[in-house]
């Protein structure tokens, strides 16, 4: 007698199918779209072809003619420009320092970012599901605008969080005599290249965890140790510590309010930019949340093996906490309110990418409905919470017109002191009248460039 097939069970019936494998394409390709093209209109719209503050300073070996080593090394307050410097050599020789190359390059930049999460995201699990368009929702968001617009410099944290994306995305390859060189190269790049060198910290962190007995490839721990050690190494040759704020010290009297610094950095991140008990406490239980997926991720990593959820994890989260740490060790001298500025956002992103990852086995079909639709609207709400700030297009579009003013006052009359007055802008905010960058704009005019080459 032929045997019966089982009818499926109650619960079976009410679950839903999984969106298919075209559904999830459409779904994250829309939202990658969407989010690229208002990043890229906000770049076409508010990008000013002339140097503004920190500019003048970092960009000293190309206006001394050296070539793309002296861009390499060169230290800028407590970091190395790094591969930020080399593409600043070749994008400024190329376009005749036309300032908007380096936010494009920029955009570029967070594209392949939000393509190297994604693929991340597609490692981990094996395939992607339509929540994943959270990632490149995050990455792409304006909120990098002072980055991209008002000071432009690839090194400073929009490349990093690119490396960042790519040293993830090679720690979760195949095994391979080729994987910790890779590896041990990208933790090299990032150290170099601005605030990367949190990501560096991080897989360091990962590297010795990964020597418990539980992991079985301790050998390729062991290289990825070597190399980055090699490369801490090489980055402290020359290097002058910098903290790049007059009177700094440590510790600060009020030594609790590190804490609340790295609280009003993750408040910031999600819309919350301000001095309030609320977003404070926003900000300090996402912060919690971050630890913990940190620490847990490490744990489980140190007693279980590592996997490549606990890897990816691990890596993002610990990169986020690395560079809040050290910006609030930094910045709180200054004072507390400096964890609100715009430019600090771009990476503490790696800690929401750490903790989507992390979610990723409650987001299953197997998890139970409720608490699958509970965690996915939760990510998605980040999401949104993120990419819907609409504070950056006004404070951009004010900040171009400002600038194309003060480029006009100075193509009328040749001196910086009264391009000043006249527009009642400074493109050298710590020193206006500054004669190094009036010599400066003398040697740009002469040689045709930036806003002189029309």
């Amino acid at each position: 007698m032929r045997a019966r097939a089982p009818s499926p069970s109650r619960r079976d019936s009410a679950e839903p199918a999984a969106p298919s494998a075209r559904w999830t394409g459409l779904v994250i390709a829309t939202v990658f779209t969407l989010a690229l093209v208002r990043l890229a209109g906000l770049v076409q719209d508010d990008a000013v072809n002339v140097l503004y503050g920190d500019q003048w300073d970092f960009l000293t070996p190309l206006f001394e003619g050296k070539g793309p080593w002296a861009c390499f090394i060169r230290q800028h307050g407590p970091h190395r420009q790094g591969l930020g410097g080399v593409l600043q050599w070749l994008l400024y020789n190329v376009s005749g320092w036309d300032v908007r190359a380096e936010a494009w390059a920029g955009v570029a930049a967070l594209t392949a970012a939000a393509a190297t999460a994604l693929a991340c995201a597609y490692r981990v699990r094996g395939r992607l599901l339509a929540w994943d368009a959270v990632l490149p929702l995050i990455i792409l968001s304006p909120l990098h605008w002072e980055t991209l617009l008002l000071a432009p410099n690839l090194a400073h944290s929009v490349l990093p969080l690119a490396l960042t994306c790519g040293l993830v995305l090679a720690w979760l390859a195949p095994a391979s005599t080729a994987r910790p060189v890779i590896i041990g190269a990208l933790g090299g790049l990032c150290l170099f290249t601005g605030f990367g060198f949190s990501a560096t910290a991080a897989a360091l962190v990962v590297a010795l965890a990964s020597l418990s007995p539980a992991n079985a490839d301790r050998c390729a721990a062991r290289a990825i140790i070597a190399l980055l050690a090699a490369g801490i190494a090489a980055f402290l040759i020359g290097y002058q510590w910098a903290p790049a704020v007059p009177g700094w010290h440590f510790p600060v009297a009020d030594w609790w309010n590190y804490g609340t610094f790295v609280a009003y950095m993750l408040a910031t991140l999600v819309g919350l930019r301000e001095h309030t008990v609320f977003a404070a406490s926003a900000g300090g239980l996402l912060a919690l949340l971050v630890v913990g997926v940190f620490v847990s991720s490490l744990w489980q990593i140190w007693t279980q093996g590592a996997t490549r959820r606990t890897s990816a994890a691990a890596l993002f989260t610990g990169t986020a906490l690395a560079y809040m740490a050290f910006t609030a060790f930094g910045r709180l001298p200054v004072n507390l309110e400096a964890a609100f500025l715009w430019r600090y956002t771009t990476m503490t992103m790696p800690a929401m990418l750490g903790l989507i990852i992390f979610a990723q086995p409650w987001t299953e079909p197997a998890i139970a409905p409720a608490l699958r639709r509970c965690v996915v609207a939760g990510l998605c709400v980040l999401g949104a919470a993120i990419w819907g700030n609409f504070g950056p297009e006004p404070r951009a579009a004010a900040i171009a017109m400002a600038k194309r003013q003060w480029v006009q006052a100075y193509l009328a009359t040749h001196d910086l002191p009264r391009a000043n007055t006249i527009s009642g802008y400074w493109v050298y905010p710590p020193q206006p009248d500054a004669p190094h960058v009036a010599e400066r704009l003398r040697w740009l005019e002469q040689h045709g460039l930036t806003f002189f080459n029309r």
